[in-house]
């Protein structure tokens, strides 16, 4: 399973969705980006193929100038982890129609839960 995680900073929040993700998808699998133009590069590649995408936002410009690529994300799984749960982060968040939207400061337990979904379902897709 490929996932590409994408955040512009490196706190403790950052650090510690790195870890749990790294406990159930190696970190060979896992291609990180600190910029906007990096994240639309990689994710522009055709020879590239990521199942899950994961955006660390944390601010609200942020996420509007994130919007700009929605038409290349449109078609992977996506996870949106917002800094806050004011009804304008929200109600950008799912402009992008993610699949999850996570907080920094919520419990990890949904967010890993629905990791180890996808890794196991796409575990049993291949054959």
């Amino acid at each position: 399973m490929k996932i590409f995680f994408y955040s512009a900073t490196t706190d403790e929040n950052l650090k510690r969705f790195r870890r749990e993700l790294e406990l159930v998808v190696p970190k060979r699998d896992i291609k990180c980006s600190r910029t906007k133009e990096h994240l639309y590069k990689l994710l522009h590649l055709s020879a590239m193929h990521y199942d899950l995408v994961i955006l660390h936002v944390s601010r609200a410009q942020e996420l509007t100038d994130l919007y700009q690529f929605q038409d290349v994300l449109q078609h992977t799984l996506l996870i949106i982890i917002l800094p806050d749960r004011s009804k304008n982060m929200v109600s950008q968040a799912y402009r992008f129609r993610p699949r999850l939207v996570s907080y920094c400061d919520a419990d990890d337990i949904e967010f890993m839960m629905f990791i180890k979904t996808i890794t196991n379902l796409k575990n049993k897709s291949v054959p």
